[in-house]
């Protein structure tokens, strides 16, 4: 049986005085994530 991956999309930035910090953010869970285990990808 073939293991399944978790599908994962992280949002992160958007029109708000907070763009810089959600950037970040998005960008340090993009790097916590097990990538062995999760497809993923980031929403600029």
């Amino acid at each position: 049986m073939q293991d399944k991956k978790i599908n994962i999309i992280v949002l992160m930035g958007g029109p708000s005085d907070e763009y810089e910090v959600s950037l970040s953010t998005g960008k340090q869970i993009l790097n916590s994530l097990d990538k062995k285990n999760m497809l993923f990808r980031r929403s600029p």
